[in-house]
């Protein structure tokens, strides 16, 4: 729990959602404005105020007084397999976040970080080949574009007012609670079945999610992290094979992986159209975050394993309620 906050007000959007709810839990004893569409469970977690990103909003004269907007709220990149949501990207992620930077701007706030995503670098990397601070975007999806057009419209309004931005893009995001197709690969990792994947020898960046929430922190408190763009993960790449073998180690069991072929599992990716989720399974996506630890002077106060360690037992406990 951050309680080094003293004297600075903090809005915070998402708080409901993965990101945003743990955030609300660290800032537990600071000054900290809600904005959503529901009223929090907890009253005590901080002052809430309505506010809909899918209806036009004016919360300017409640920003007075902010010093610092942590931005969580989006269209999550696992509603890409719904078409509404599709139409909602770019209304979400870019049109209501130009919005509400501009009334914070105007509402005199000092700093806005915003919670973008390693999507605006693109999907995939080579392997031992990163994304970086100065890689340039390369957006290859609505949900990149739309997070890259909430960056541009955040620099900007914030150049035009003189308010400081912060970018945070993390990949994957994991943890107690995680949804999607994580929280169904730790599914298939805690049965008792052997798993074809000895041959994905891939790399890819993740960040749990007490990492994240971490750096996000650092960069309300930073004076280092003004007008920044910052790449974030667990600083630790794994292939497929290597998360299977971790949360299995969870289990006290064996990894029980074999080998199958990567093109066969290509071959079945283009039949049922399932190619996004095999780049994402097979692919490689690594992010180099030194230019984040040597600017903050940070690191991720937890480890790959740690973080493993921890979203399995969450698993676990859930399954057994």
């Amino acid at each position: 729990m951050y309680n080094e906050f003293s004297g600075k007000k903090i809005a915070l959007t998402g708080y409901s959602g993965f990101i945003g709810s743990r955030l609300v839990k660290q800032l537990a004893g600071n000054s900290v404005l809600l904005l959503g569409r529901s009223a929090p469970p907890d009253a005590a977690c901080g002052q809430h105020h309505f506010l809909s990103l899918e209806e036009k909003f004016d919360v300017e004269n409640i920003l007075k007084g902010v010093d610092v907007v942590i931005h969580a709220a989006a269209n999550p990149d696992s509603m890409a397999n719904k078409i509404t949501e599709l139409n909602q990207f770019k209304a979400i992620n870019a049109n209501a976040t130009k919005r509400l930077v501009t009334q914070a701007a105007k509402a005199g706030v000092k700093r806005f970080i915003f919670i973008s995503s390693i999507k605006v670098n693109g999907e995939s990397t080579k392997k031992n080949e990163f994304f970086n601070n100065t890689s340039v975007p390369n957006p290859s999806d609505q949900y990149g574009f739309s997070k890259f057009e909430g960056e541009i419209a955040l620099r900007n309004i914030s150049e035009k007012f003189g308010m400081e931005w912060v970018i945070i893009r993390p990949p994957l995001v994991y943890g107690p609670g995680v949804k999607g197709n994580f929280e169904k690969l730790i599914s298939l990792a805690s049965k008792r079945i052997p798993l074809p994947f000895s041959r994905v020898d891939n790399a890819r960046s993740m960040v749990y999610l007490d990492n994240l929430v971490d750096l996000i922190l650092c960069c309300v408190k930073s004076n280092k992290a003004i007008n920044r763009v910052f790449l974030v993960s667990d600083n630790d790449d794994l292939s497929l094979k290597s998360i299977i073998s971790i949360l299995r180690f969870e289990l006290n069991r064996s990894a029980m992986i074999f080998p199958f072929p990567i093109s066969g599992f290509n071959m079945l990716a283009s039949i049922f159209r399932k190619q996004e989720i095999f780049i994402r399974l097979f692919g490689n996506l690594q992010v180099d975050i030194s230019y984040t630890m040597e600017t903050l002077e940070w690191k991720p106060p937890f480890t790959v394993e740690e973080g493993l360690k921890h979203t399995m037992q969450d698993f676990l406990n859930r399954s057994k309620s």
